[in-house]
């Protein structure tokens, strides 16, 4: 039974009760799932606006072998919720998504279980979304030095139980790395067109909301409708407060270029899809980095520094430095001692994204990305250009890129250098990376990567035409 999720939303009724039961979820589960609900302490991954809790073996009686699945929790505080996220708009779409027909590609996107909405608390209201649980996900086994085909990946794991990684364990049952990639690729694009068909876009495709079934299958499960865009959404219409579409969606390195310039107009959803799981997909062909080793060289380069003289300007040091070991009483005092420096100050000043710390159970490698995303919205866009080039401000730059007459600032005043794209492309400069035995199976792919990696939108492939390349 699929239960109008919106309708269900809307009920300001004081009590737990269920907003959302999958066609083929038996009803003694839903009884179940809600009183196993209080049995679930332990989180095992924690998102933006939300934690996922693991139900333990055995809490669920289960009525057929197809129910046999473990299943998790994924709960969300609606006060924790910040635009574009919501939750409501989330349970929809898989509303949706489990009410469509099952055309290629569905089985490539997660299904929702069940949902539940707890407004027992005056104070706050949670949504509990059951679904499947899988412990790994393509960034674990991206991470995994066992998986990787590029010439410049350094390195070897060490000995683990792999009971305590599971993407090692995936890692070391793919015989064939090239046609794993051909797969998750086609799986990837496949699950697009399906959504995009059915007037879906994710908005915010990685490595991290792409899970892979057990060992055997290594099919791919789609998650995470938390930012979606709803074709048809009568419920929340837009979603930057205005009516039109957030900017703010996709996460670092994955952020497609519109996104990142605010366009007056807004953006295709769709095709920020489609430079995401480019992007995402690209990473197979990078190299990888040994997080031990960046550790050694900060060490390094901290101890170096004790021994350096001060060489910081006045403001710096006004900002940084305590006064006669009082320190300071709140960050406007801080601001009061550098007056007279503002402009050197805020010209220079940065706000890098802090670097996800790595679990114990995970490998101690991680991927390089394909564009630099640690360093704010400028150095993403910098490194973008980097590759894809820069057009020139004028009537052929806005031909090549039409979308950045709208842009803010326009494509004229955007501060960044002028540049051609690098030599080769964005082909060339993955193949740089792998064998030519390696890059000639994957030229499919490649070319489809290529074809979803364009700064203009309108130039990108869309999802149907690259399941349909990727057959040939």
């Amino acid at each position: 039974m699929n239960i109008d999720a919106s309708q269900e939303l809307g009920n300001d009724a004081k009590r737990v009760k269920s907003i959302y039961q999958h066609s083929s979820t038996h009803t003694s589960i839903i009884e179940q799932l809600l009183n196993a609900r209080h049995d679930i302490h332990i989180s095992q991954a924690r998102g933006l606006c939300s934690r996922v809790y693991k139900i333990p073996s055995g809490l669920i009686r289960r009525n057929t072998q197809q129910d046999e699945q473990q299943l998790c929790i994924k709960r969300v505080d609606e006060d924790d919720q910040y635009a574009p996220h919501a939750v409501a708009r989330e349970v929809l779409a898989y509303s949706i998504i489990g009410s469509a027909s099952r055309t290629e590609g569905a089985d490539c996107i997660m299904n929702l279980v069940a949902a539940f909405k707890d407004e027992s608390d005056d104070f706050t209201t949670l949504y509990d979304l059951v679904m499947p649980w899988y412990p790994c996900t393509l960034q674990d086994l991206l991470d995994e030095p066992h998986f990787q085909i590029s010439q410049t990946a350094n390195g070897s794991s060490s000995e683990a139980d792999e009971e305590q990684r599971p993407a090692l364990q995936i890692a070391k049952s793919i015989i064939d790395p090239v046609a794993f990639i051909q797969k998750v690729t086609s799986q990837l694009f496949s699950a697009l067109c399906f959504l995009h068909a059915n007037g879906i876009a994710h908005r915010d495709v990685k490595p991290t909301n792409i899970l892979l079934k057990t060992v055997g299958t290594n099919d791919i499960q789609l998650i995470d409708f938390g930012t979606c865009f709803l074709s048809q959404n009568r419920y929340t219409p837009g979603d930057d407060g205005k009516g039109g579409l957030a900017s703010e969606v996709g996460t670092s390195a994955y952020r497609a270029p519109e996104c990142l310039l605010s366009p007056l107009n807004g953006y295709d959803p769709y095709k920020v899809d489609i430079w995401q799981a480019g992007v995402t997909l690209a990473e197979f062909f990078l190299p990888l980095k040994d997080l031990n080793e960046e550790k050694e060289e900060a060490l390094s380069e901290e101890e170096d520094n004790i021994s350096r003289p001060d060489e910081r300007l006045d403001w710096e040091r006004a900002l940084w430095s305590k006064d006669d070991g009082k320190g300071w009483t709140d960050l406007h005092e801080r601001f009061d001692k550098i007056q007279g420096h503002s402009e050197d100050f805020f010209s220079v000043i940065d706000d890098p994204q802090p670097k996800v710390q790595k679990q114990q159970n995970q490998s101690s490698f991680t991927r390089q990305t394909l564009f630099e995303g640690s360093r704010g919205d400028l150095g993403l866009a910098n490194s973008i250009f980097d590759i894809l080039g820069l057009p020139n401000g004028d009537a052929q730059g806005e031909a090549e890129w039409p979308e950045a007459v709208h842009f803010q600032p326009s494509l004229s005043r955007l501060p960044f250098k002028r540049r051609l794209p690098r030599e080769g492309g964005l082909k060339g400069y993955l193949t740089d990376f792998v064998s030519e035995e390696i890059a000639k199976p994957l030229s499919r792919v490649l070319g489809v990567l290529q074809e979803s990696i364009r700064l203009s939108a309108r130039s990108r492939i869309d999802a149907a035409k690259a399941v349909e390349q990727l057959s040939k």
